[in-house]
């Protein structure tokens, strides 16, 4: 997701494949959250696989407005103590 305005990148949306609870769903993850890994030229997410079961998300035919600050809140907010614990 990128605010048009600006170019900024606030969110990647993610597809997750064999997580149980996620099935036909989606996950916005905040940019921020992500890693570069230039060796392998990958972005990496440092959340562990049972948090990634708990994140909030919204099925691939209903997405949510990305302009609503309390949803934008909730999901920095996830991803920011997930990866405060696993540090």
């Amino acid at each position: 997701m990128v605010i048009p305005q600006s170019g900024i990148i606030t969110f990647v949306v993610l597809a997750p494949i064999g997580l149980k609870r996620h099935s036909g769903h989606l996950l916005a993850v905040p940019w921020s959250a992500l890693n570069l890994d230039l060796d392998q030229r990958v972005f990496l997410l440092d959340i562990n696989r049972e948090s990634l079961e708990l994140a909030p998300a919204f099925h691939e035919e209903h997405w949510p407005d990305f302009g609503d600050q309390r949803w934008t809140s909730e999901i920095d907010n996830f991803y920011r103590t997930c990866m405060k614990a696993a540090a």
